[in-house]
């Protein structure tokens, strides 16, 4: 993939725009990034931030390139919302599109994960959801018919196939139980 090829740069641009910042606090920003380049690899990057750093902001990331990548969501004090989340590899028939409304809320008493439902390119489902506190936890996850076939380019070593696997964390974090079952 050219890792002894020199690292390139191109065309890096930015601003950002504080308004009211003892009131509101208004933020504007972006950052481009016209090329980053390494042998085969590239990646062409947009940023973007709008709202107020008390909450909501919203913020996406978009790339190119070697990567094709999208991410669309927004912050406020105590909860993370992605209403997009998506990438794909360049010449390749692999990549992910998570379905839009997963949401994370932390606090003091732990975090919530709920709604990550993201699907897998060429084959594959991944579906989280957790529940963290200091004296209580469940977590799941769970993946259907992910086809190994297609990783093969990145690790030879992979067998041929589809993976299949469950988790399930209970208890809390000083005292943790569980299961996990895998199929390939």
């Amino acid at each position: 993939l050219g890792a002894d090829a020199p690292l390139t740069l191109q065309n890096l641009t930015g601003a950002a725009t504080l308004r009211d910042f003892f009131g509101t606090a208004n933020l504007t920003a972006h950052l481009d990034l016209a090329g980053l380049r390494q042998g085969d690899l590239s990646l062409a990057t947009k940023m973007r931030a709008n709202g107020s750093l008390h909450g909501p902001l919203n913020a996406s990331v978009e790339t190119g390139g070697s990567v094709a990548a999208r991410v669309n969501a927004r912050w406020q004090p105590g909860l993370v919302q992605v209403q997009r989340l998506e990438a794909h590899i360049s010449g390749r028939d692999l990549g992910f599109r998570a379905t839009p409304g997963a949401s994370l809320r932390y606090g003091d008493d732990g975090l919530d994960l709920k709604g990550l439902d993201i699907r897998l390119v060429p084959g594959g489902r991944l579906r989280a959801q957790a529940s963290l506190g200091q004296d209580k936890m469940d977590v799941r996850l769970d993946l259907e018919g992910l086809a190994l076939t297609p990783w093969k380019k990145f690790v030879p070593a992979l067998p041929e196939g589809t993976v299949a696997a469950q988790a399930r964390l209970t208890g809390s974090p000083s005292q943790p139980g569980g299961s996990f079952r895998l199929g390939v």
